[in-house]
């Protein structure tokens, strides 16, 4: 897992995961604290993310987004995710919708 952690307050600001289960690599916990977005920190963590995947040998690379969640579609959009069509009910929150993405590592 990727975090990064404020200097004056050593509190968590960000956050990012992988977990490897039957399929591609799957990013988890992607998080920025809302006093800190839209300075770069998840653009920061996913180009961490992918770099590790890649060097790692990994081929693609996938992620689900909450529906309706447009600056994180559009940032995982601006960083090469594609959809792939595929919608999720969170199995915690089953009025959540999820859409999956993924983007190719090679």
């Amino acid at each position: 897992m990727y975090v990064v952690e404020s200097d004056e307050h050593d509190s968590l600001v960000a956050s990012a995961g992988v977990v490897y289960d039957d399929g591609p690599p799957l990013v988890i916990g992607m998080w920025v604290a809302p006093e800190m977005r839209r300075r770069g920190l998840a653009t920061a963590l996913l180009k961490a993310v992918i770099a590790s995947c890649q060097a790692n040998g990994d081929v693609t690379l996938r992620l689900d987004v909450a529906v309706g969640n447009d600056a994180a579609i559009a940032l995982y959009r601006n960083l090469g995710f594609v959809d792939t069509g595929l919608l999720h009910a969170d199995e915690h929150r089953p009025d959540l919708i999820e859409l999956e993405m993924e983007r190719a590592l090679m």
